[in-house]
């Protein structure tokens, strides 16, 4: 993450250095505060900006899967309330499944 550049880099074992994803696309409420970032078995890129859950695919595309709301409800990414989505969070990806801890919570995204 370049965050004064509000960009995703990816940098290669051999010292490559591109942009996976621009400001435009990414941060169109103007902000960039990351919180946690991981990849899945695919190469998406999963990270937390000011309280919305963010995926890059290997290709670049971005899409939002979830927003933190208030409250706490259980089911798809899309209806489920992700309370405090901000910094200090962390996520990681095991077996298939994205957890987010929050520091009050562990939530499991399927």
């Amino acid at each position: 993450m370049d965050g004064g550049n509000k960009v995703v880099r990816k940098i290669t074992p051999a010292g490559q250095v591109s942009t996976v994803s621009g400001s435009k696309h990414l941060f169109d409420t103007g902000g960039f505060q990351i919180s946690g970032l991981t990849l899945d078995d695919d190469v998406s890129i999963y990270f937390l900006n000011q309280g919305k859950l963010i995926k890059i695919s290997k290709t670049g595309v971005y899409s939002t899967l979830a927003v933190s709301l208030p409250g706490r409800k259980d089911g798809p990414a899309s209806q489920a309330l992700f309370p405090g989505l901000y910094g200090g969070s962390t996520i990681a990806f095991f077996s298939e499944k994205l957890f987010i801890a929050n520091g009050k919570y562990i939530l499991k995204v399927e």
